[in-house]
């Protein structure tokens, strides 16, 4: 299997960033956990560290002035 690069876009990338970013928006964590189709809430829970993450991301850091 070829190995992905740092920075490669991959399944589950997408699946996390629309867990975290769900969450992030207010979605509550057994919306997130129905949509991603976790049987178990724990494992949605793993995606409740990473909220608020992408307000430092650089992408994000645009200033509106």
């Amino acid at each position: 299997m070829r190995k992905l690069s740092k920075n490669a876009v991959h399944p589950h990338l997408l699946r996390h960033t629309f867990a975290t970013n769900a969450l992030d928006a207010g979605a509550s964590l057994h919306e997130v956990q129905a949509a991603c189709d976790h049987a178990d809430p724990r494992t949605t829970e793993r995606y409740l560290h990473s909220m608020g993450n992408l307000d430092n991301h650089p992408c994000f850091l645009l200033d509106d002035d």
